[in-house]
């Protein structure tokens, strides 16, 4: 008794150890999966500020660069400049287009430095039509007479679309947010020609400082180096180089922190654009960083060309972690805790209860599985009574043929005999001679008619065992045998070959078996309750019809299903089908337990057994049984 207390609080101790463990470890992954969700709802936040930020930026952009481009004096300037440049022979043009390139650029010169200065503007660029021909940059006003048609998809689109674009975009200078509109002249009879378009451009870094003024990110626009090499001007590129704003593949656009993020490139290598932790500046704080594809204009357009870029944003998750790890500290004292105080709890109890509580349970479980046993074993018997009939049919058949066989083996050992007989009488006998005793007893018919006989007979002989087999094999009874693989298509088949006597005559069996998992079962039991569905399948159909069965797998369960042409239920005996006892058939025809014990056993597998029927339209029984640990 000792021994069997020590034992049970032996495996009490490790259960609890095991679940307290589990609980820790669901609690951990739940608090770290809450954790990094956390990080990454606010890193999403932070990304879904900056672009809107960006899209509010192009607005802003587009309607500076279209009040500005609906001044009249701006349109005569632009249009003659057009006209000069084309006269002149295109390009850069000559002196005539140099005057009304002066001309425009004293216009809006002193609206460009307050425009400028109010809304960060950092260029602000005159295009003329056809295409995309440089006439002014206000930014930069020695710059000019240069094409961007294949650079500016934005001025280009806009200059074939007739209306305003936005986006961002890598340009000769500057890599800008840029807003542009198409710029049209009207000299008040004709309709409004288009003579170009007007550019309007911001940075990054003031846009990104913004941000971190208000949110405490970090962020960076990183551009890819080799896309940037096909777009801008030589010396700019060199600049960029010599102000170090190229690392490795990238070129830094704008950040808000550039020792940070030089920091945060050397050590972050990871490509992912979920969020990661790292330590990025010499503090040793925890930052979590979130990267996001950057796309520019032409890229927002055609989903088949490469990103421009990317952003990174970072913010400080040092606290965040702290809490994280105080947490789990806690966790794993209180862990502790528990395990001691379980412990002591289960060691008590056990010293008082635990021998007359486990002798209680057992004799209730030997009871109880007593019980079962004698339902299962009468209700069985019930079944095989049942057969017994068609059985006995099954097997008189082969026996027959076999009897027979053996009454003409008897006659032809007698002319056997005979023929034996008479050669020791006419010993010794020529050729002729005993080809003529042979035909005269028939000896080579009876020597090949043997064979088949022998061949009939164990054919026979077969067939009665192996339907003994199956009947054996559904009447034994080991309530306990439930670890067997059973393969439930070959389980129908051996209760179909068993009830055949009692379908052969009512209905036609369709088969339509699936491919499905073994199955860890009592096959028995389980044929058991294939017979009884088919027996009362077959009963329900009054003349002859159908007995549809069918096998598959769904959602980790197999699901079988018989169904029947016959006459159907009302709501009221589906209701009370498988209450012990309930029966609709004739007295002394049926003891109402067949369907209660089907219940029972496919309840024993944690499965379910449901009927589907209507008057007139035949019964389907579903049964579901799980695979799990199968």
């Amino acid at each position: 008794m000792y021994l069997n207390m020590k034992k049970i609080f032996l495996i009490g101790s490790l259960l609890i150890l095991a679940v307290i463990t589990v609980f820790v470890w669901l609690n951990y992954h739940s608090a770290k999966k809450a954790f990094y969700k956390n990080l990454e709802e606010t890193g999403e936040r932070r990304a879904q500020e900056l672009f809107l930020a960006i899209d509010m930026t192009e607005n802003h952009l587009q309607q500076l660069a279209t009040l500005l481009s609906s001044e009249k004096e701006v349109q005569n300037l632009l249009k003659a400049g057009r006209d000069a440049v084309i006269k002149e022979g295109g390009g850069p043009g000559g002196d005539l287009s140099e005057h009304y390139r002066k001309a425009l650029f004293d216009t809006v010169k002193s609206r460009w430095a307050e425009v400028s200065s109010i809304y960060s503007l950092r260029q602000l660029h005159f295009l003329l039509d056809p295409g995309a021909l440089s006439f002014l940059r206000v930014h930069n006003p020695d710059k000019f007479g240069d094409r961007l048609d294949d650079i500016r998809h934005t001025i280009a689109d806009s200059t074939r679309l007739l209306q305003p674009t936005q986006g961002f975009e890598v340009g000769r200078i500057y890599s800008d947010i840029r807003g542009v509109v198409p710029v049209f002249w009207d000299d008040g009879n004709t309709e409004k020609t288009l003579i170009g378009t007007l550019d309007a451009g911001t940075p990054f870094s003031l846009l990104l400082k913004h941000l971190k003024q208000q949110s405490g990110a970090d962020y960076a626009v990183l551009l890819n180096l080799d896309i940037v090499k096909t777009k801008v001007w030589p010396e700019s590129l060199q600049k960029l180089k010599e102000e170090g704003q190229i690392v490795g593949s990238y070129v830094i656009e704008a950040t808000t922190d550039t020792n940070a993020l030089r920091n945060l490139l050397t050590n972050l290598r990871d490509k992912k654009q979920g969020v990661v932790l790292c330590e990025c500046n010499k503090r040793g704080n925890t930052h979590a960083i979130k990267r996001v594809n950057l796309r520019d204009y032409q890229g927002t357009i055609d989903s088949n060309i490469p990103d421009i870029g990317e952003i990174i944003i970072w913010f400080d998750a040092t606290n965040a972690v702290n809490n994280f790890w105080s947490r789990g500290r806690f966790i794993i004292f209180y862990w502790i805790l528990g395990f001691i105080f379980l412990e002591a709890l289960l060691y008590f109890s056990l010293r008082g209860v635990t021998i007359g509580l486990h002798q209680t349970i057992n004799d209730q479980r030997l009871e109880l599985e007593k019980s079962l046993s004698l339902a299962l074993f009468s209700e069985k018997m019930a079944s095989v009574g049942q057969l017994a009939a068609g059985v006995a049919h099954e097997i008189n058949n082969p026996i027959g043929f076999v009897s027979s066989n053996l009454s003409s083996l008897k006659k032809y050992m007698a002319k056997l005999t005979d023929f034996i007989a008479e050669l020791q009488r006419s010993s010794p006998v020529d050729t002729e001679t005993l080809k003529a005793i042979k035909k005269t007893h028939k000896v080579d018919f009876i020597l090949e008619d043997i064979n088949d006989l022998i061949t009939e007979s164990l054919d026979g002989t077969s067939r009665v065992s192996e339907i003994v087999a199956d009947l054996k094999g559904f009447a034994h009874q080991d309530p306990d045998d439930k670890n067997h693989q059973t393969n439930l298509n070959d389980c129908i088949e051996q209760s179909i070959k068993l009830t055949h006597n009692e379908l052969k005559y009512k209905a036609e069996i369709i088969k339509d078996y699936h491919c499905i998992p073994l199955l860890k079962c009592n096959s028995n039991q389980l044929s058991q309750v294939f017979v009884n569905l088919l027996v009362n399948a077959a009963q329900a159909i009054e003349n002859h019809g159908t007995i549809h069965i069918s096998t598959q797998q769904e959602d980790g369960a197999i699901v079988i299903k018989i169904k029947d042409s016959g006459c159907g239920m009302d709501k009221e005996t589906i209701k009370n089908l498988f209450t012990p006892f309930y029966t609709t058939k004739e007295v002394g025809k049926g003891t109402g337990l067949g369907l209660s014990v089907c219940y029972d056993i496919i309840k024993s597998y944690g499965g379910t057994i449901e009927a589907q029927s209507a008057p007139g339209e035949g019964t389907t029984f579903i049964i579901k049984l799980p695979v799990i640990d199968n």
